[in-house]
């Protein structure tokens, strides 16, 4: 703020004084480059090792690319712990395992905060706010920090497993089609990003994008992209030399300021699009809907946003980039690929590619991949910034309050004292360490939240991948983490483009495996606003061809074994729940709150009957869940049938869309139309 003023005291003399200003302009960078030096060197920190620096610039002219492996070759100089000038401000780099575990994880409350940056903070984020990890220490990050938490834990992320489901099973049907079977080589970066903004968008809004062609999917993928550049530790020169911030036709302003409106226009889009649906009760199962419902919550609309925009940019890029690094090295690494799908084939046939949805990382080898190219890679070289909200000492050495602090992620990933052979490309190191720590999700308080979830997502993308195709490439490839990298620049490192084949393993199963329909997958229908007495459910085909695998006439399809009846709102409990599968002989149970009850059948009906509810004083919602399926479903729509009180008939569509409509008027009570993924 001093050099602020000071300068525009002298902008202000030097337009009353025009004849004066050749001399005064020398005069005046002359008076700001030493002001300059006298606060950076009064501000830098005793007893770390420094490279030599520039006046004004500091170290910057010297990480212009691939900053994250200049800190690891001067760590070899300086020690592991090193400080750099960064214009005017000094920050503190830590590029060894060890070094990290001190500072973040015996240190995790004191390098709990974030710098604020002119450039992300002040212009692209003063309309929307900033994401959860970019936020400087308070009590409103706290309050986020438990909502995100809450909804990126354990339980919650088993409850997102239909998404992961059902995205991942059209990521093999998009390679499928725009791969041509196989006999095209594609560049998958599209597909691999369409996968990852969808889940991003169904678990936040409720919402999908389905395909590649849709608007949002362009607008989302190129805005949130150039967004991440506005986050680079070093390519906004703006963050560290003052002077250049008073330049009013700053190109980098202004094109800050249209990133920022576009985020803007199509966040405005999904939370009214969310609301409108909430309104008319159609909406689904989100993170937004349910904090916005819950008359509890403690978040206000920014608060919320800061948690939605965290799921979107948190994951999206990382994801793509993990994903689009990998398929680079098992195309060229033949070797990788046949250690995997022998794995896999341990644990599934060749009759079925998509493997469980369910698995937790049970396959070793595949999960050892998943580690191995976080690790490798580490896309994300330098975690997003800390700043030290107490003092603390590392090695006898102060560290201040407000001191910028680098985890050079890249740098730990790599660390000799860590691994013996950090260079290779190796996923069996993870069964032969696999309590070993990854240093990509970063460390310590501000370690991403959103891990469980990423780890999940990614096994079980690569175990369909694998599963499904053999990946060949069309030339060459550079999958070296330094030297493959298209722009040493950015924040998030991807590798050049490239084209690879992906050849199905056994087109017609994998073909066959792709027109199952929803109905006889695991996933829950919801009907919320619905009063349930003497109802059927019936489950068939309307193409007429609904016979067991085996039988003539045409191709397998069927219920599932299982149907799962769960009340969320059950009648009072001196009420039964009976049970029929075909033959109404099942054993009644009680219904108590919560209670789930199964009924197994190999025929086309299920009847369940709660015993003496009367519909003038009973509203409950109950989740209808398939389980179990014994043999796949044809290709077609499928009508589901509630009847007694009043009916309603629900289908399926090619897409797996499911919609619910009201047969009988009984009731005044909604009915939802459920238009997600069902």
């Amino acid at each position: 703020m001093l050099l602020e003023h000071i300068l525009h005291s002298s902008l202000h003399h030097l337009w009353a004084h025009p004849g004066d200003l050749a001399a005064s302009l020398l005069v005046l960078f002359l008076s700001y480059t030493l002001i300059n030096e006298l606060v950076s060197y009064k501000r830098q920190l005793p007893g770390f090792g420094i490279p030599p620096v520039l006046p004004l610039v500091g170290n910057l002219h010297q990480l212009r690319s691939d900053a994250a492996q200049q800190y690891r070759q001067w760590s070899k100089r300086y020690g592991s712990v090193f400080q750099i000038r960064l214009g005017n401000v000094p920050v503190l780099v830590i590029n060894s395992a060890a070094s990290a575990k001190v500072i973040f994880g015996h240190n995790s409350q004191a390098t709990a905060s974030r710098p604020e940056l002119y450039t992300f903070h002040k212009l692209v984020s003063n309309t929307a706010g900033t994401t959860i990890g970019t936020a400087p220490y308070n009590e409103s990050l706290i309050r986020r920090r438990k909502g995100a938490a809450s909804a990126l834990n354990r339980p919650s992320v088993e409850s997102y497993i239909p998404h992961l489901d059902l995205e991942t099973q059209d990521f093999v049907k998009e390679i499928l089609k725009y791969g041509n079977s196989g006999k095209s080589f594609i560049n998958p970066v599209s597909l691999v990003q369409r996968l990852s903004l969808s889940l991003a968008l169904t678990l936040n809004w409720g919402t999908r994008i389905t395909s590649q062609s849709d608007e949002l999917f362009s607008e989302i993928t190129h805005v949130e992209v150039e967004i991440s550049r506005f986050r680079s530790t070093t390519d906004n020169l703006q963050d560290y030399i003052p002077l250049l911030r008073l330049i009013p036709f700053s190109f980098g302003k202004r094109k800050a300021a249209e990133y920022r409106r576009r985020r803007d226009r199509y966040l405005a889009k999904l939370n009214g699009d969310l609301d409108k649906r909430i309104q008319n009760g159609t909406h689904q199962p989100c993170i937004q809907a349910n904090v916005l419902m819950d008359k509890e919550t403690k978040l206000n609309n920014v608060e919320l946003t800061s948690i939605s925009l965290t799921m979107l940019s948190g994951g999206f890029e990382t994801f793509t980039a993990v994903m689009t690094w990998s398929i680079a090295l098992l195309a060229t690494r033949p070797d990788i690929q046949q250690k995997a799908i022998k794995e896999i084939r341990k644990m599934y046939n060749d009759r079925n590619p998509l493997c469980d949805a369910k698995d937790d990382q049970k396959c070793l080898y595949v999960a050892g991949i998943v580690r191995e190219s976080l690790r490798y890679f580490t896309v994300l070289r330098l975690s997003l910034p800390r700043s030290t909200n107490k003092e603390f000492t590392y090695e006898g050495k102060t560290v201040p309050v407000g001191t910028t602090v680098f985890l050079n992620s890249w740098a730990c990933n790599m660390d000799p004292e860590l691994w013996e052979d950090p260079e290779e490309y190796r996923p069996e190191r993870w069964l032969e360490h696999p309590s070993h720590p990854v240093f990509t999700f970063g460390l310590g308080y501000r370690m991403c939240a959103g891990s469980l979830l990423a780890y999940r997502e990614l096994y079980l993308t690569f175990m369909r991948m694998l599963s499904a195709f053999e990946i060949e490439s069309e030339g060459p490839i550079e999958t070296h983490p330094v030297k493959g990298v298209n722009d040493l620049t950015s924040l998030v490192s991807m590798p050049r483009e490239y084209r690879v084949r992906f050849v199905p393993r056994d087109e017609s199963v994998l073909a066959h495996s792709q027109t199952t329909d929803a109905a006889c997958n695991i996933q829950p229908v919801i009907i919320t606003n619905t009063q349930w007495h003497n109802s059927w459910l019936s489950c068939g085909c309307d193409s007429g061809t609904c016979l067991p695998t085996g039988v003539s006439g045409g191709p397998g399809c069927g219920p599932p074994d299982t149907l799962q009846v769960t009340f969320y709102q059950p009648p009072p409990s001196d009420h039964t729940l009976t049970c029929y599968a075909n033959d109404p002989g099942s054993v009644p149970a009680q219904a108590i709150p919560g209670g789930t009850y199964n009924c197994r059948s190999g025929g086309r009906r299920f009847f369940f009957d709660v015993e003496g509810v009367q519909a003038s004083n009973f509203t409950g919602m109950a989740s209808v869940v398939f389980t179990e399926p014994s043999y796949p479903c044809a290709e077609g729509s499928y009508d589901v049938t509630y009847e007694g009180s009043f009916a309603l008939d629900c289908g399926w569509d090619a897409h797996r869309n499911m919609t619910c409509v009201q047969q009988e008027e009984f009731v005044e009570l909604p009915v939802v139309a459920l238009d997600g993924p069902y």
